[in-house]
């Protein structure tokens, strides 16, 4: 699980370093070549599976109802092949099944609603590059120990690379020595990291705060218009979000660390006042570091042929699944007129040239 995590101290070019006693700096020293291949990008990020379970309750400041506090359940499983990628997670509110969904990392990103049983999805969503799609396929209560933190669909060290201010330190966080990280990106927000590196560099806690200038998923905060949160009249812009990760429990498993559990708190604060405020308990329920992809039928999406796949990256060029593969969805009419214009540029063609040569 240390694949999100392993570039933290090489970034940009920048060696940031703590001394003992001194103030955190950020040094252009390259580091040494040990310091350096611990820290490689091209460490693997594994092959496992692993399955949680995240039970929440979300509750709006100026919601007046009787039930204000709403209880949900996640129940989520998740394959890893390296920089592959295979997410499913069924959502439950109230103890009442709501939906799953699916999302996919092969290079491509493939996301759609599970079908029922026997059937295959007719839509979905897709973008060509997946590593930029890689964080919404984790739910956010447990994407932070695969690198992804905040809802953020890029990688906290990805993050760091847009960052104006990085500063370090070392702190005790539940009677572990940590690795802190300060971070601040105009592009993303401040960000507070504590990392053991004693176990495989996994966050012991993590504190994010984005304001409206601030990415927070694919778009900006103040893009952020259409919400509409239980108490407010209608949709409100959003402001501000809060994310602290904590309580942290890992274990190890055949020498390698893993999550056992966490505590996740996000506020997100609105432009009339109200503050949505979900509070979520996570636990890992299985874990598997040897899995059968094939078995499972991992990476491999429940769409139909033909399904209809909107482009994420470029919404004008729609896309469809077939053969086993995302393709462009070519309008049989817009080919056609592209072959009649072909022709005629190639009847000009001809008869320019028959005419220089006279």
């Amino acid at each position: 699980m240390c694949r999100g995590w392993i570039q933290l101290l090489l970034i940009c070019g920048l060696w940031v370093t703590c001394g003992a006693g001194a103030p955190p700096t950020v040094s252009l020293a390259p580091p040494s070549v040990t310091a350096g291949q611990a820290w490689s990008p091209e460490a693997p990020a594994g092959r496992w599976m692993l399955r949680c379970q995240i039970s929440g309750v979300s509750e709006c400041k100026l919601d007046r109802s009787p039930n204000r506090a709403r209880r949900f359940d996640l129940q989520s499983t998740c394959y890893r092949d390296g920089e592959r990628l295979d997410v499913e997670t069924t959502r439950w509110d109230e103890g009442k099944p709501v939906r799953a969904w699916r999302s996919i990392v092969n290079r491509w990103y493939v996301s759609y609603e599970v079908p029922p049983v026997g059937e295959q999805s007719p839509l979905g969503f897709y973008a060509a590059d997946g590593s930029a799609f890689a964080g919404a396929a984790i739910p956010s209560a447990w994407g932070a120990f695969d690198g992804y933190i905040a809802d953020d669909y890029i990688r906290f060290t990805d993050v760091l690379k847009t960052a104006s201010r990085v500063q370090t330190s070392q702190e005790t966080v539940d009677g572990f020595s940590c690795l802190v990280i300060k971070a601040q990106s105009p592009d993303y927000g401040s960000y507070q990291v504590w990392l053991d590196m004693a176990a495989d560099r996994l966050p012991r806690k993590v504190v994010v705060e984005k304001t409206a200038a601030n990415y927070w998923g694919k778009i900006r905060l103040k893009q952020w218009t259409y919400l509409a949160p239980r108490g407010s009249h209608g949709t409100v812009p959003l402001q501000r979000v809060t994310f602290t990760m904590g309580q942290v429990k890992l274990d190890q498993v055949q020498g390698r660390w893993f999550p056992l559990g966490c505590q996740v708190t996000r506020e997100n604060h609105y432009a009339d006042g109200n503050v949505q405020r979900t509070e979520m308990t996570c636990h890992r329920n299985g874990l598997d570091l040897d899995p059968d992809f094939a078995a499972a039928k991992a990476f491999v999406p429940q769409l139909r042929q033909g399904a209809r796949l909107a482009n994420q990256i470029e919404p004008q060029l729609a896309f469809q699944w077939k053969n086993q593969s995302p393709v462009p969805l070519v309008d049989s009419g817009l080919v056609a007129g592209m072959d009649q214009t072909a022709t005629t540029l190639q009847q000009e063609m001809n008869r320019s040239q028959k005419a220089g040569a006279k």
